[in-house]
């Protein structure tokens, strides 16, 4: 259901009535589209609006262009564009008295927005002077440069930003990078662009445990379109940790998890023999009782050593039978 309410002559009162109709609605309300244009709408009305949307879980496009909404109005629809019942694809705020204050603050609201597709924003200038908005803050946004985590982290779904100018050239490539339909290989494509490109810094590697390198490996050697950038971060941090090239098999892994615990219980019983003979050096009655658990616990770390050796036997074997 698609609602149209533009240039209504009693705003306030229409939208009272709507909303509390639909709170009255024993079913969700199935307004989809809601358009409320060239109303007039000032900051001190719009908290109405917002209630009015909140009424309507189903809703995807909001039109709220041609109106006089400033900072306040733009905190509500930030808070709103965050809230887990918006469910808006399109928003439409173009030609109000939006700012650059405005601007960064439903930015940042879609920071961890995963719906919002379309956001129209041209006719908005500066309080200051006439000159249109800045959209720089949509583009940390979309790409948050600081880490690799805050890259992954950042907004994968935004598509389209209306302006009248044209966009920066940065923007309009994230932009265009984000309607790719697999929002992992949008992550992987900016962090490949912004982290990995060039003379990268590698310190941030030298810590990095090597399985989850091997995985950044593996990872960057994905096919995608940007497969020579790939493939040249990959030969620049095989050439500088080279010792990744001899990372062992999980087979040899287990072989030398099998040995190590060979190792680890040959050093106990050790341990424990030395234990019995001082007890028995000592001849005190008293420590039969703890002798004879001793020797029993030998005994049982034998048998374990006897099962482990036995194991890795049949391991080499396998291993053999299977090269």
């Amino acid at each position: 259901v698609d609602i149209d309410i533009s240039r209504a002559y009693d705003l306030p009162q229409e939208v009272h009535i709507m909303t509390n109709a639909l709170k009255l609605r024993k079913k969700e309300s199935p307004i989809k589209a809601l358009s409320i244009s060239n109303c007039l709408v000032t900051d001190e009305s719009f908290p109405a609006i917002i209630e009015l949307a909140m009424a309507c879980p189903q809703l995807q496009i909001l039109n709220l262009s041609s109106n006089q909404i400033g900072i306040v109005g733009c905190n509500a629809i930030a808070a709103y564009l965050q809230t887990p019942r918006c469910k808006l694809k399109k928003l439409n705020i173009s030609c109000n008295k939006v700012g650059d204050d405005g601007i960064r603050l439903i930015a940042n609201s879609i920071q961890n927005n995963y719906i919002l597709k379309n956001l129209y924003v041209e006719g908005n200038e500066k309080q200051t002077q006439d000159q249109e908005i800045s959209l720089e803050p949509f583009v940390d946004v979309l790409c948050n440069r600081s880490s690799i985590n805050a890259t992954f982290d950042s907004n994968h779904t935004l598509e389209a930003l209306t302006y009248y100018s044209s966009c920066p050239e940065n923007l309009a490539m994230l932009l265009k990078t984000n309607r790719n339909k697999s929002k992992w290989e949008v992550a992987r494509r900016k962090i490949l662009m912004t982290h990995f490109e060039g003379e990268f810094d590698l310190a941030p590697f030298g810590c990095m445990n090597l399985k989850v390198l091997a995985e950044v490996l593996g990872w960057l050697g994905k096919e995608s379109e940007k497969r020579e950038e790939s493939l040249s971060a990959v030969y620049r941090l095989l050439k500088n940790f080279p010792h990744l090239c001899g990372f062992p098999s999980k087979k040899k892994m287990l072989k030398l998890q099998q040995a190590e615990e060979i190792i680890s219980l040959k050093a106990r019983v050790h341990t424990l023999e030395a234990e019995i003979v001082q007890l028995k050096r000592e001849n005190e009655p008293q420590k039969e009782e703890e002798i004879f658990s001793l020797k029993a616990g030998v005994e049982a770390e034998n048998a374990q050593l006897k099962r482990e050796n036995e194991h890795l036997r049949a391991a080499n074997k396998r291993a053999k039978h299977e090269e």
